[in-house]
């Protein structure tokens, strides 16, 4: 992951996950935990790639 991802990651999504409840973001000692609304969103996230398959995504 690249220093923009990074960021991108610190800055925008992980408050976004955290307004809704998916996740617990403890920012003082970097630690992310699931939230309480977690297993709404955990059937989809079972859906997706883990990203250990080495292929390239084709769309």
């Amino acid at each position: 992951m690249n220093e923009t991802e990074q960021l991108s990651h610190h800055h925008v999504h992980l408050p976004k996950l955290a307004d809704y409840d998916l996740i617990e973001w403890h920012r003082g000692i970097c630690c992310v935990e699931r939230g309480p609304r977690f297993d709404e969103v955990r059937p989809l996230l079972e859906q997706l790639p883990d990203g250990t398959d080495s292929s390239p995504m084709r769309g």
